[in-house]
């Protein structure tokens, strides 16, 4: 659960940093297919590079710019900040993806900074516009629509992420794929927290109609936010609590 939650936070904050870098590009060569004779800067390809990404270093596509007048390469601010710092660290991942009780985190993560690739440039400032970008593409992947797959098996459990308790539910479909479903901060111990998780990966289209198994850890409160939100579907429970195993067929 927690490698899946951090893979898919990296993924997109990959696709925000290749937009700051193209809109960086654009604002210092112009747009592209279209002659400027007037332009400082001109596109020069792209070179492999790698970036800090989410607590490790991920491989990107950087695009490389030259100045007209033939004086070299031309730096790109967002990316010298983006080699300076972990822009998606394992807190914002958790504050974005959970929902955790940051108070501050609003007026510090979604700070107004004007344009993606210009006026401020400086590394505080594209962090807190990286992380206010990607904390937007995190919401939307949150609240994905789930229907129109057939899932088979649904884990839910407890973990720790980046120093919070979070609950997070993984689904398998029919052809394998193991997609996070949501993810919460609370404990398996959390009644209400539970039945927020999977109420609201109902409602967004996880369909047990035909069939679903939940394999949980021994809480009492998730299995029965499990039978209660699931109520009349054909669902199995498997229990596992200090290696002993309990199933359960509503």
């Amino acid at each position: 659960m927690r490698q899946g939650l951090l893979a898919a936070s990296v993924a997109v904050g990959l696709g925000v940093l290749r937009e700051f870098m193209a809109a960086e590009v654009a604002e210092k060569a112009g747009s592209k297919g279209r002659h400027d004779p007037d332009r400082q800067a001109y596109r020069h390809g792209t070179e492999p590079a790698t970036v800090p990404l989410g607590g490790r270093r991920v491989t990107v596509t950087k695009p490389r710019v030259r100045a007209a007048d033939g004086s070299g390469e031309v730096r790109l601010d967002v990316w010298d900040a983006a080699q300076a710092t972990d822009l998606l660290s394992e807190h914002m991942v958790a504050a974005m993806l959970g929902g955790v009780s940051t108070r501050n985190y609003a007026g510090v993560a979604l700070e107004q900074v004007g344009d993606v690739a210009s006026r401020s440039t400086t590394k505080s400032t594209v962090s807190a516009r990286f992380v206010g970008a990607t904390r937007a593409r995190l919401d939307e992947l949150r609240e994905r629509s789930l229907a129109g797959r057939r899932w088979l098996v649904v884990y839910v459990d407890g973990f720790d992420f980046a120093s919070q308790t979070m609950v997070g539910a993984l689904g398998v479909d029919d052809s394998g794929a193991k997609v996070p479903l949501g993810v919460i901060q609370g404990t398996t111990e959390n009644a209400t927290v539970c039945r927020d998780l999977l109420a609201k990966a109902k409602d967004r289209g996880l369909d047990a109609s035909e069939g679903l198994l939940f394999v949980l850890d021994g809480a009492r409160a998730l299995h029965a936010a499990v039978t209660s939100v699931f109520d009349g579907d054909p669902i199995a429970v498997q229990r596992c609590r200090r290696h002993k195993t309990e199933n359960v067929v509503g």
